[in-house]
């Protein structure tokens, strides 16, 4: 049950982000070269990878994020598809940790 629970909460929160990051633009910039310069597909995979530190990290950085996008806004192709694929990406990434020998 707190396992079903946890994974939900990964999946869900990381697809969120994605659709949060792609939505305002968020992406890759070619011009900056900091830790934080993730594609949305970036963001939402780092999420559902290490929850507990991007979670916070993006959104701490959200807002400067958006802004940055605002001026360089990146367009994501195939968006709806890639949130589907990421949010099933999790539960089979769930299953292999839980049946690992």
């Amino acid at each position: 049950m707190l396992y079903d629970l946890i994974a939900l909460i990964l999946i869900g929160s990381s697809t969120w982000v994605y659709w949060d990051a792609s939505g305002k633009g968020i992406g890759k910039q070619p011009s900056k070269k900091h830790f934080f310069n993730l594609s949305a597909g970036g963001w939402g995979a780092s999420v559902l990878l290490v929850w507990v530190i991007a979670l916070p990290a993006y959104l701490l950085k959200r807002e400067g994020l958006i802004t940055e996008a605002e001026a360089n806004p990146i367009s994501v192709k195939y968006r709806g598809i890639k949130a589907v694929v990421l949010a099933l990406t999790g539960p089979v990434l769930m299953i292999l940790i839980a049946f690992e020998p």
